[in-house]
């Protein structure tokens, strides 16, 4: 499973917001999949699915270091580090 994200946290904001798409290896949409968001330092989550076009969204989240896990039955879960 490929994860592409955008994140776009400035250092001037206290929150901002972070969306992306989920697709696997032969860049089809995975709909419905679980995007589970990590705040490193104080290990708060917040959770999503994606849309009918593997897409999601979080807004209103503080600035900080990120860990994004990517779970969709079928496929192996997705973790990604250093966001």
């Amino acid at each position: 499973m490929v994860l592409a994200f955008t994140a776009s946290l400035t250092l001037a904001q206290t929150t901002g917001s972070m969306a992306g798409e989920v697709k696997d290896e032969k860049q089809s949409v995975v709909t419905n999949a679980t995007i589970i968001v990590r705040n490193v330092k104080t290990n708060d989550t917040r959770t999503a699915q994606t849309d009918n076009e593997g897409r999601y969204r979080f807004t209103g989240m503080r600035v900080g270091d990120y860990e994004v896990t990517v779970e969709a039955t079928g496929f192996s879960k997705y973790v990604q580090t250093g966001i």
